[in-house]
C-alpha cells in the first residue's frame, strides 16, 4: 500500500542547553513508542553544537533507563549540522540521550520526532 501522508513530526525535547549526565529515573520522561516499530528523530542544533544521539529503554525489572543494545551511539555529522535518523523502536518507552561538544545556553539543541510503522503484534 502507497504511502500517502508522511507522519507528522513533534518536538520530543527542546532547548537542551548542557549534554545530559544520565538517563532520568522517571519513566513518564520516557517517549511512550506502544504499538509503533520505528521512531524518526530530527537533530536540530545550535551554530557550534555537534550533538551525538544514544538510546536508552525503560526496564520495569531494572526500575530505570537502560541502554539500548548493541550500543546505538549516532555521532553528529558536523558542529552546527541538523541531521536525522531513524531508530527502531518496537513499542518500547525510550529517552534519547543528548551528548556531545558545543552545547550550551546560546546553543541549544532540540529534538523532534514522529513513530511510524503500526504493528499490531507488538
Amino acid at each position: 500500500m502507497p504511502v500517502t501522508k508522511a507522519p507528522g513530526m513533534f518536538m520530543y525535547r527542546s532547548g537542551i542547553a548542557a549534554a545530559d549526565s544520565t538517563p532520568p529515573t522517571d519513566q513518564k520522561q520516557g517517549l511512550n513508542t506502544a504499538d509503533y516499530k520505528r521512531l524518526n528523530v530530527h537533530v536540530i542544533a545550535g551554530a557550534t553544537a555537534a550533538p551525538v544521539l544514544a538510546v536508552y529503554v525503560w526496564s520495569d525489572a531494572a526500575g530505570a533507563f537502560v541502554k539500548k543494545l548493541p550500543v546505538l551511539g549516532i555521532a553528529a555529522q558536523a558542529v552546527g549540522v541538523d541531521w536525522s535518523t531513524t531508530i527502531d523502536c518496537d513499542g518500547e518507552i525510550l529517552w534519547l540521550q543528548v551528548t556531545g561538544s558545543g552545547i550550551d545556553v546560546s546553543n541549544t539543541v532540540s529534538l523532534e520526532v514522529s513513530a511510524y510503522g503500526l504493528d499490531s503484534t507488538l
